[in-house]
């Protein structure tokens, strides 16, 4: 048996496609060809439709001997093909109570890591503030130091002083 698809097979036409294809029937056939050769234009809500045509067919006990589309959009159908392995997989079980641990425990871990991680980020600043307290000279290269004042806080005055006109005019 063959199925023949053509026209567009675009996401603005998914539903009466979706219909389409809900009223296929293999009618005793045991091997089944998709013909798409006079599709138009394809997205990857059409390849998607197709595809779960033939993954249908194929389960109702019908043999797939080929899918042809255009050239074009033959990369499309192939890497929708390898990644969708079949239908979704169902959604866990909804259990309140678990899933409700499962995220006080994810949030307890998460809030352990960022407060060990600012811990030894205050540790750092406290060794290395008081470093410099002890041996400055060392510690602080002074020159560096005041080249950044300067940079940071002499040239920014311009700035600044445009920046506090432009608001006042607002």
């Amino acid at each position: 048996m063959r199925f023949f698809f053509g026209g567009d097979w675009v996401i603005e036409e998914i539903a009466a496609l979706d219909k389409s294809l809900h009223t296929l029937e293999l009618g005793g056939a045991r091997e089944v060809e998709f013909d798409g050769s006079e599709i138009t234009r394809m997205d990857s809500a059409g390849a998607w439709l197709i595809l779960r045509a033939k993954h249908q067919l194929s389960e109702a006990g019908a043999k797939i001997r080929g899918i042809t589309v255009p050239d074009s959009y033959r990369p499309l159908l192939e890497k929708l093909d390898r990644e969708i392995k079949g239908p979704p997989p169902s959604p866990p079980p909804h259990r309140p109570f678990t899933d409700f641990l499962a995220r006080m425990g994810r949030g307890t871990t998460e809030m352990a890591e960022t407060a060990y991680r600012l811990l030894g980020f205050l540790g750092r600043i406290t060794v290395e503030a008081f470093e410099a307290l002890v041996r400055p000279t060392r510690e602080l290269p002074w020159p560096a130091f005041v080249n950044q004042i300067e940079a940071t806080g002499l040239t920014a005055v311009p700035i600044v002083g445009l920046l506090s006109f432009l608001l006042g005019v607002v």
